[in-house]
């Protein structure tokens, strides 16, 4: 008898493990490219691109890998882009994957860029409809076509980040470089903590 549960086991074993190592190899992270422009671009109102590859590792946790990745700033600013980010690594953790909500251990921003304008009295480039909960020039079928999918987030990596907030109403500009530091948030409404 226990030989035969031996046996069993490892027939399991190696069914399982064949499936997982087919699954691993044949999985096309540059499939999810569309969708993560896709829905970005909904959250933002803004044009997303994504001008490098985008892969998934296996291991020691699932991370999807997005390069060069850009968001367009809002049609009247002189800079056409708000953000851009060299690559962003999402670290999956192992048992969020068949649960929600998804657990995303750590996110990593590799040399990202972020501009912050206030254009006129009223009027900046990172008013948001989705973020900010109006649903104020959002599409009703996006809204009404979203599911129930919940994400945390642990923590947030940024390696050597620039930071430029421009008031064109006040005159002033300020840029920070070199931004090195470990974020945390709870949710989008916070409350948020930064060290670095």
């Amino acid at each position: 008898m226990k030989k035969f549960l031996l046996v069993f086991f490892l027939l399991m074993l190696c069914i399982f493990g064949g499936f997982a190592a087919w699954f691993s190899y044949s999985f096309n992270a540059e499939a999810y490219r569309t969708r993560i422009i896709k829905n970005l671009s909904q959250m933002t109102g803004r044009t997303v691109e994504i001008n490098g590859p985008v892969s998934l590792t296996w291991t020691p946790f699932p991370t999807l890998v997005v390069s060069n990745l850009t968001l367009a700033n809002q049609e009247n600013s002189k800079t056409p882009l708000m953000f851009s980010v060299e690559q962003v690594r999402a670290e999956i953790d192992w048992a969020s994957l068949l649960k929600e909500p998804l657990l995303i251990r750590k996110v990593v921003l590799e040399k990202p860029v972020l501009l912050l304008e206030r254009l006129r009295r009223y009027e900046t480039n990172f008013d948001f409809p989705v973020l900010f909960k109006t649903t104020q020039n959002i599409d009703p079928s996006f809204l009404s076509g979203q599911d129930d999918f919940s994400l945390t987030i642990k923590e947030v990596e940024i390696k050597n980040g620039t930071f430029t907030y421009d008031n064109v109403v006040a005159g002033d500009k300020r840029t920070f470089n070199g931004i090195m530091g470990i974020g945390t948030v709870s949710s989008l409404e916070g409350p948020f903590a930064f060290s670095g």
